[in-house]
């Protein structure tokens, strides 16, 4: 799947919450990751699927050296066990996260080494009703199917999230419980 619209992704956020077509949720992350220190150069492919099932390749990025001197983490999506998770398709779904935004935001499991969580904090996000490319902060074109999802906590670092992974990922809040 090639997303036929290209867009800027800061006024297309925007413009559609002012149109009234988008509608902000908030979500805090649960999902644990497994990550490691990636070397330099390192080519992750992060790969997602469309409503159908099929293949989408959102992003290539290679592991750089970011503002705290070090290299970034290699994430990896795993089940309720910490395996890692691979796609109908036998992609594992992995993305790269910034040392300094890794440090940041995420802990080291207690009960298992292997393992990485979120700090808990509530995020902002729309799901989108079209194919959209746009042009990532980090990793350059990205493409997200309809029925995805873009972080917009920072309006200045909104990136996405697809569908199957948001609901594999996050619990939206509402009325303080969680549901989903």
């Amino acid at each position: 799947m090639e997303a036929k619209l290209i867009v800027n992704i800061k006024e297309y956020v925007e413009n559609n919450l002012t149109e009234g077509n988008l509608v902000v949720v908030e979500a805090i992350k649960v999902a644990p990751i497994r990550a490691r220190k990636g070397n330099i150069g390192e080519t992750i492919i992060s790969w997602s699927v469309d409503q159908n099932g099929n293949p989408v390749k959102e992003k290539e990025a290679a592991v750089t050296i970011d503002a705290t001197g070090e290299t970034g983490w290699i994430a990896t999506k795993v089940d309720n066990d910490g395996n890692p998770v691979v796609d109908q398709n036998g992609n594992y779904n992995e993305w790269i996260i910034p040392n300094e935004t890794f440090l940041k935001n995420y802990e080291q499991d207690p009960n298992n080494p292997d393992l990485f969580r979120k700090v808990a904090q509530f995020q902002s996000f729309v799901q989108i009703n079209e194919d959209i490319t746009f042009n990532d902060r980090y990793n350059g074109m990205y493409t997200l199917a309809k029925g995805g999802y873009l972080n917009i906590t920072n309006l200045d670092k909104i990136y996405a999230v697809s569908k199957r992974d948001f609901e594999d990922t996050y619990k939206i809040i509402v009325d303080n419980n969680l549901t989903r």
